[in-house]
């Protein structure tokens, strides 16, 4: 599991490329109050898709209540503090969710189109 401290004026296609450069499949975004970025759902939900698209596991640590609650609406994962020891099967269990979820919705993920 790869930790990602994000600074309160990191652009959101900074946070896209180090989850893309990352090996792990699993990040964890530890993400400060106010930060403008991850205050779109939009946005969120780009994040939530190139997530998917590349195979890798998003879990969201934050204060900020509005980032919260857009994270939730989207499906990704919010924590209220890192779990170092996450079980595997836990993590896999979220994705299978996710893509049958996926599958039977019928939406596009971004490499689809």
């Amino acid at each position: 599991m790869e930790k990602f401290y994000l600074e309160t004026d990191e652009d959101f296609f900074s946070v896209i490329d180090r989850i893309k450069r990352s090996r792990d499949n699993r990040i964890v975004l530890i993400v400060p109050s106010g930060f403008l970025a991850l205050r779109s759902i939009i946005n969120l939900r780009i994040l939530k898709e190139e997530s998917i698209s590349l195979g890798k596991d998003i879990a969201i640590i934050t204060s900020d209540s509005l980032i919260k609650k857009l994270s939730q609406q989207v499906n990704l994962t919010v924590v209220d503090r890192i779990k170092e020891e996450m079980r595997q099967e836990e993590w896999e269990t979220k994705r299978q969710k996710e893509f049958e979820g996926k599958f039977k919705s019928g939406k596009k993920i971004i490499s689809d189109i």
